[in-house]
């Protein structure tokens, strides 16, 4: 992929990061400034269906919810955009 004004722009396999996670100590501490996924990236990573990872993130503190307007034509959507701090806790929960 092109680098851009950022630095690289990290390698992916469809539209999953080939990066691995980092721990959660080396996490910049503002989620602002960390890794984002998408429920579709995450039920890649995982292996479960993208239902079952949005299901499991759309009411988790920490993710970010964009909502465009339902029109009478439209319906609205819900778009989860998920901090890398937030799918790591949430994985560290579920592997309790």
């Amino acid at each position: 992929m092109r680098d851009n004004e950022h630095g690289p722009s990290p390698a992916r396999v469809g539209s999953v990061y080939e990066e691995s996670f980092v721990s959660q100590d080396e996490l910049p501490t503002d989620p602002a400034f960390q890794r984002h996924f998408s429920v579709r990236q995450i039920s890649d990573l995982w292996g479960w269906s993208y239902d079952k990872v949005r299901r499991l993130f759309e009411h988790e503190p920490g993710v970010l919810r964009t909502v465009s307007d339902g029109t009478l034509k439209k319906r609205k959507y819900v778009c989860l955009v998920i901090p890398e701090s937030v799918v790591i806790r949430v994985h560290h929960r579920l592997g309790q």
